[in-house]
């Protein structure tokens, strides 16, 4: 009887132990997850930034700009991805891991919607100077993906 109460109390530790550590897996992957977002949030920032300064220089090709809208795309399309995933993990992530997310998607999609409308103006229109909207999408872009690194940024220090 006192054997089978000590088995059953090791199977209970050890299930316990083994969940804890699945959580502590858990909490590590989010977190390894929210930096790698916040670091291409950032690029984006970078990269929206140069085309929105690109927008009146007519001495910068089309291939450029092309290319960072596809490094732009690219890397939106990944924390896109990073938020499917966490969003899958939701119910196991702290408090903190949930408030991020949660601040981040509104600003994302917006991102990713300007992303979309750059890309048909892109390719809708070959002229060497874009002005406008185009200006207008790529400062929007970068505001969005700014405020998503910072917002990142600040739920990272809290948590430490």
């Amino acid at each position: 009887m006192i054997r089978q109460t000590i088995i059953k109390s090791a199977l209970l530790l050890s299930a316990s132990l083994a969940a804890q550590a699945h959580s502590a897996a858990i909490a590590d992957h989010a977190r390894d997850t929210i930096r790698s977002m916040q670091a291409s949030a950032y690029n984006v920032g970078d990269e929206a930034d140069k085309l929105h300064s690109f927008a009146t220089d007519s001495s910068v090709g089309n291939e450029a700009r092309g290319d960072l809208l596809n490094a732009m795309q690219i890397r939106i399309n990944q924390i896109g991805k990073q938020i499917s995933l966490l969003e899958t993990e939701r119910d196991q992530l702290t408090a903190w891991e949930q408030q991020a997310l949660d601040q981040t998607v509104p600003l994302m999609k917006d991102a990713a919607t300007t992303t979309e409308q750059m890309m048909t103006y892109f390719n809708t229109r070959r002229n060497p100077a874009w002005l406008g909207q185009y200006r207008d999408d790529a400062a929007r872009v970068r505001d969005d993906t700014e405020k998503v690194a910072s917002t990142l940024d600040h739920f990272l220090k809290v948590a430490k």
